[in-house]
Parts: structure tokens; C-alpha cells; sequence
């Protein structure tokens, strides 16, 4: 589990510094992510396409 502190509860935000955050890990361990429903992930598409 990582806690990702983050300016506000913006959706660009949030999925920003997320994506910062997967993007450093293995590979292996980016399969599988799970999210609730707040307003903060409603990007959360950008953020499935935007890793590596």
C-alpha cells in the first residue's frame, strides 16, 4: 500500500501523482490496482492509458 500526498482532490491531481508513483514501480506489480468511486479517480481511464 502507498499514501501519495497530493496538493488537492482534483482528479488531474490525483491521477498525476499516481501515475508518478506506478511508473517507478516493477512492471509486475502494476497489473493490479484497485480505486473507490470518489471524485478523485474520475480519471482514472487517463490513468490506465498513460502507464508504461
Amino acid at each position: 500500500m502507498y499514501i501519495i500526498p497530493v496538493k488537492s482532490r482534483r482528479s488531474e491531481v490525483v491521477t498525476k501523482a499516481i501515475a508518478r508513483t506506478i511508473n517507478q514501480l516493477d512492471p509486475e506489480f502494476r497489473k493490479s490496482m484497485t480505486h473507490d468511486n470518489g471524485v478523485e479517480m474520475a480519471n482514472h481511464k487517463w490513468l490506465k492509458s498513460s502507464r508504461l
